[in-house]
């Protein structure tokens, strides 16, 4: 089965770094890394240059409300409030900040720096990994529950995403990945050839999407780490990775410059919408 992308987005001149897709309006905000930050719609059109304040270069991370508020992070501790019609309506930098606030909790146990973490409010955890390993697993309280045991040669995590349900996945170096319950256990552990750099987990936490150097963007089972659907190549390798609130639309950030958005459709793989239909 060939399924083209609905839209390549353009104007970028290098690498994306963040993005974030509203699909309730349409649009598609990107940033790329020597800046600036684009709006297009999710046709493809090019609709607008978000222009941040002083200081606002090479943004980071992006995020994108209903509402038509956008807030960017760019290098340097500055954040912006765009509207999604261009206009910037406030700009703060960390740095001013004289509001102190105590941490509600601090977690050790890591020896170097930490590169990955994912949090599970509902079940009151955070799983987080360090350069040179291991994974470990807190409460939200701060303690220090256990540590996560990869198979052989997971080591150096680089990504990691938890659900709801109780799994962990963890990707390592390498091409390794390794499905975690939260209680430590290993209950599966799976070698890619491609080195992913983006990684996405479905709202119910039964499917992982993935992407990397080779500009595939691929469907995964969690519980057995099965690979379901592969969408085709892009020209470039995938950097960054978004979905939209209703899980219909994934859309990739390039190292090209570009971005690619996809339809998706979870329940062709859910057992009892092929049941039904």
């Amino acid at each position: 089965e060939f399924v083209t992308p609905r839209a390549i987005l353009t104007g970028h001149d290098c690498e994306v770094t963040c993005a974030s897709v509203c699909a309730e309006l349409g649009l598609v905000i990107s940033g790329c890394k020597e800046g600036p930050c684009l709006i297009h719609s999710m046709n493809g059109d090019l609709l607008r240059t978000l222009e941040g304040g002083e200081g606002c270069q090479r943004p980071r991370l992006i995020q994108a409300s209903t509402e038509g508020h956008c807030v960017v992070y760019f290098d340097k501790g500055h954040f912006c409030l765009f509207s999604v019609n261009g206009k910037l309506l406030g700009h703060h930098a960390l740095e001013d900040s004289v509001k102190f606030v105590t941490p509600r909790a601090i977690l050790t146990g890591h020896d170097c720096e930490v590169t990955c973490a994912s949090v599970c409010a509902e079940l009151g955890l955070v799983i987080s990994g360090c350069k040179e390993g291991p994974c470990l697993i807190h409460s939200m309280n701060g303690d220090l529950l256990r540590t996560l045991e990869g198979g052989e040669g997971c080591q150096r995590p680089r990504l990691i995403q938890a659900s709801t349900e109780g799994h962990c996945v963890v990707y390592f170096d390498k091409g390794h990945f390794c499905l975690f319950s939260v209680n430590g256990k290993l209950l599966g552990h799976h070698a890619l050839e491609d080195s992913v750099k983006a990684m996405q987990m479905s709202r119910d936490g039964q499917y992982l999407l993935t992407g990397g150097d080779g500009g595939v963007v691929s469907v995964w089972q969690v519980h057995d780490l099965k690979q379901l659907f592969s969408y085709p190549g892009c020209d470039a390798g995938i950097r960054s990775m978004a979905m939209s609130n209703d899980q219909r639309c994934i859309i990739t950030g390039m190292a090209s410059g570009s971005i690619v958005l996809f339809y998706n459709d979870f329940n062709r793989w859910h057992h009892e919408y092929q049941t039904r239909y």
